[in-house]
């Protein structure tokens, strides 16, 4: 009989996968001793959930002024987890406790967010990436994705009928490594009075976040967690280290 995947161990040897290309990028970085000292003078000493440390690491991961990525009207910075920065993510999250807002409106705030990526990614395009996109190929996920293609990932058809989902999702290019974006729509409850249509959506504003993505495709990148599981497996050591890492995760994720 077949022994059963850890698949937690499974998960963490995906995530470590998934995080070589970026520390080799750094070895490289590192290789350069301007960047090597003004790395140096660019640490972030304040709270990983403050929109402090949000503004830092879109501008430092990623050369993307906060401001282009905001709205225009008054939101709620109050809650934990409104904004995140650090080093593998950046997040923010734009809720507009009176406001409602229509797909439309949405896919406004994902066109400003598109420009403002672009602007930050090589030659100015933004891609498709590896993840979510079906490309197999290097070439292929460094492809453009057009502003048009990306607001399709906001619908779906359920039963036959067009649906809001509000996700939007590309990649950017920075140093030949993919990082990914996101942008969802957040929506506003319906209250006991409220009479709304079937998929009928109301907006009540938006969140995005930026995070180190896959360099290989899916199938790849799992071969080689794969791998990676078989070793940690087979070495009691390692296996200790990455269950540690792996109960971190759980925590993280709420598995």
């Amino acid at each position: 009989m077949k022994k059963p995947i850890n698949v937690t161990l499974l998960l963490t040897a995906i995530l470590m996968v998934a995080a070589c290309g970026s520390k080799d990028a750094k070895k490289a970085d590192s290789s350069e001793p301007e960047k090597k000292e003004n790395a140096k003078s660019e640490e972030f000493t304040g709270e990983k959930y403050s929109k402090d440390a949000a503004i830092f690491y879109f501008d430092k991961n990623y050369g993307i002024d906060f401001k282009e990525l905001a709205p225009d009207y008054k939101y709620d910075e109050s809650g934990k987890y409104t904004f995140k920065g650090d080093d593998s993510e950046v997040s923010a999250r734009f809720i507009d406790p009176e406001g409602g807002y229509t797909p439309e409106q949405i896919e406004g705030f994902v066109r400003k967010i598109y420009a403002a990526t672009a602007k930050a990614s090589k030659d100015g395009k933004n891609v498709y990436g590896f993840l979510l996109s079906g490309k197999s190929t290097k070439e292929g996920a460094m492809e453009e994705k057009p502003i048009d293609e990306v607001l399709k990932g906001g619908y779906t058809e359920i039963l036959g009928v067009k649906a809001y989902t509000g996700s939007y999702s590309w990649s950017i290019l920075k140093d030949d490594l993919f990082y990914d974006v996101s942008v969802s729509a957040i929506e506003k409850k319906a209250g006991p009075n409220d009479n709304r249509k079937a998929f009928e959506y109301v907006g009540r504003g938006y969140s995005v976040s930026i995070n180190k993505g896959l360099q290989k495709s899916m199938d790849d990148t799992m071969k080689d967690a794969e791998d990676a599981f078989k070793k940690i497996e087979n070495d009691p050591e390692l296996k200790k280290k990455v269950q540690e890492e792996a109960e971190k995760v759980k925590k993280q994720y709420g598995l």
